[in-house]
């Protein structure tokens, strides 16, 4: 609309698959220190919404033993540290991840991936998430609903501490039931390949020039 264009002349290409973490591996999976762990993962920056994951895993935690919560990633997580003292088997890795690490962390048994941002146009996290077949928990943000095809293979709530522990509440009570969007989302992924997203914009330029 604000540079009026026609359809055809725009193209949508979702991100790809990051392949590369499965090649460069170090070590095995990281041992599960619950029967169901969530996980965030990625830079430690404020519209990532991790005062609400503290709050929502807090509530959760009081009422479940089977739970924890992994948050793992580089950045200042001062402002937050005050609010772990709620939460049970919770561990804070804050530092900077290699890229031979990064599977270890997902896919470590029962690993839910847990995206609660407050704004965002789309997340490196999700197709990491979906590749290693983890159950995603992401908000209702315009960016992270198009790569989950509007929750069709995710779990999403509103931005709040309430309608996130619901849904972690959900995810560990029907886990075997979020199977599907488990498979889904893998087959999904495995589609996005760099090679094809590539001959995608190509073919869009063909179409352009001729």
């Amino acid at each position: 609309k604000k540079y009026n264009k026609r359809d055809n002349e725009i193209v949508v290409i979702p991100h790809g698959a990051f392949s590369h973490y499965d090649i460069n591996v170090k070590g095995e999976s990281n041992p599960p220190i619950a029967k169901y762990n969530f996980l965030f993962f990625g830079r430690v920056t404020e519209y990532k919404g991790i005062d609400i994951l503290l709050e929502a895993y807090a509530m959760l935690s009081k009422e479940r033993d089977d739970v924890s919560l992994r948050i793992i990633g580089e950045g200042d997580f001062s402002p937050y540290r005050h609010l772990l003292a709620n939460c049970k088997n919770c561990v804070v890795d804050n530092r900077y991840v290699g890229d031979d690490e990064v599977h270890s962390f997902f896919s470590m048994n029962n690993t839910i991936t847990v995206i609660p941002y407050t704004s965002a146009t789309q997340s490196g996290v999700i197709p990491i998430a979906m590749r290693e077949q983890s159950l995603i928990i992401n908000t209702r943000i315009s960016g992270l609903l198009e790569q989950t095809q509007n929750g069709a293979l995710s779990l999403c709530c509103d931005v709040s501490a309430e309608a996130l522990y619901e849904q972690m509440l959900y995810a560990i009570d029907h886990y075997s039931d979020c199977k599907t969007k488990v498979c889904d989302a893998k087959r999904y992924i495995d589609s996005l390949s760099w090679d094809k997203l590539a001959n995608d914009l190509s073919a869009h330029f063909c179409r352009m020039l001729n």
